[in-house]
């Protein structure tokens, strides 16, 4: 009996974390697919030093950063529940 449920068990952990792996899957296709532009990081919008854009398919936050470095940013994939970022994209703007 024991041999039996073993595999059934597998199987659910193994569907359970399947759906987790697909929401963090699209959440970093998401982060790949959005376009921030220089013009709106360097605009007065973003003088508080970051930019939160609405929640993505309620699994997370996109966050924009502004670095140490003049004009260099980060794009921050926080999905709800983390203390880290998921994903993360370095965006640098020239000066014109």
């Amino acid at each position: 009996m024991r041999i039996i449920w073993l595999p059934i068990i597998l199987l659910s952990l193994m569907a359970c974390s399947d759906g987790h792996e697909g929401a963090s899957h699209s959440l970093k296709q998401e982060l790949k697919s959005t376009e921030v532009s220089c013009q709106f990081l360097e605009s007065s919008k973003f003088s508080k030093g970051y930019w939160v854009r609405s929640e993505l398919d309620g699994w997370g936050l996109l966050v924009v950063t502004k670095n140490n470095e003049p004009n260099s940013y980060t794009l921050a994939l926080m999905a709800h529940g983390h203390e880290r970022a998921m994903e993360t994209r370095e965006i640098e703007c020239e000066q014109l």
